[in-house]
């Protein structure tokens, strides 16, 4: 009877989290449509949305970049040395640089920057809704006849999409380059080679992966950090809890949208 009880309370738990889990995604969904009707509407013309809009470009973008060029760095250094030592070991020196693109450009890039704009602005965002909806702002709002989703959320929103494929622009630049200066002198490979290496594997597949992976995974990143934000009802002592949510929210995003493009990517 006790082993029952047990079974059925942890099947309660489970479907409980799956709940949820499945209401947080609606949710956030639910934010994405609203942003992205706000953004049809031409909203962010409007010169108070265009200032939300900069200022968490600012937030979101540009405070990110030192983290992201230090991760490109090591990162880059660690990858190119190995690649370049493994491939030329076995005489596939012509894969170098096919290599190092989609490693960095189609798998590393976009999950560290997406990462790194969660840690620097998701949680900021997260406790800036929250602090907004406990002291009843987003109600002033709407009294004022000021849509939350053109004022709020668009510009949140569109500073994320805009924020991803930018970062990991920088993040590919910085560690195929930087990672060859800082390690590639332990090689026979002289730096004009492995730029024309580098030059042969760029494709339109390889800007359209390293574009909208990192769109796709920081506008999941930013919905559910509004979700999280929106969620917290009565104090902020709850947004330690919702962030956590957040984070493994976001994350089971990611390896969703990764599966995705690796299956494109085979198919």
């Amino acid at each position: 009877m006790k082993t029952l009880l047990m079974s059925v309370s942890f099947i309660s738990r489970l479907g409980r989290g799956v709940l949820d889990s499945l209401q947080t995604y609606i949710q956030a969904w639910s934010i994405l449509i609203s942003a992205g009707a706000a953004f049809f509407r031409l909203s962010f013309f409007n010169r108070a949305v265009a200032h939300v809009f900069f200022r968490e470009v600012f937030h979101t973008a540009y405070r990110s970049i030192p983290a992201t060029v230090l991760a490109a760095l090591i990162i880059g250094a660690i990858v190119v040395t190995y690649l370049i030592s493994f491939l030329t070991r076995f005489g596939a020196y012509e894969f170098v640089g096919e290599f190092i693109v989609i490693i960095n450009l189609h798998e590393i890039g976009p999950i560290v920057c997406t990462l790194i704009v969660l840690f620097k602005a998701g949680s900021r965002v997260v406790s800036d809704v929250a602090l907004m909806k406990v002291n009843k702002e987003l109600n002033t709002l709407n009294y004022l006849n000021i849509h939350p989703d053109r004022y709020l959320l668009m510009p949140i929103v569109l500073a994320f999409a805009f924020a991803g494929p930018c970062l990991t622009m920088i993040f590919g630049m910085v560690s195929m380059l930087g990672g060859f200066l800082i390690l590639g002198y332990l090689h026979d490979l002289t730096f004009a080679s492995y730029i024309v290496l580098l030059s042969a594997a760029m494709d339109l597949e390889t800007f359209f992966v390293a574009f909208f992976k990192p769109l796709l995974m920081c506008m999941a990143v930013a919905s559910i950090c509004i979700q999280k934000g929106m969620s917290v009802n009565h104090s902020l002592t709850e947004i330690p809890i919702r962030l956590i949510q957040g984070l493994m929210h976001v994350i089971g995003l990611m390896i969703v949208i990764e599966l995705i493009f690796a299956l494109g990517y085979l198919w």
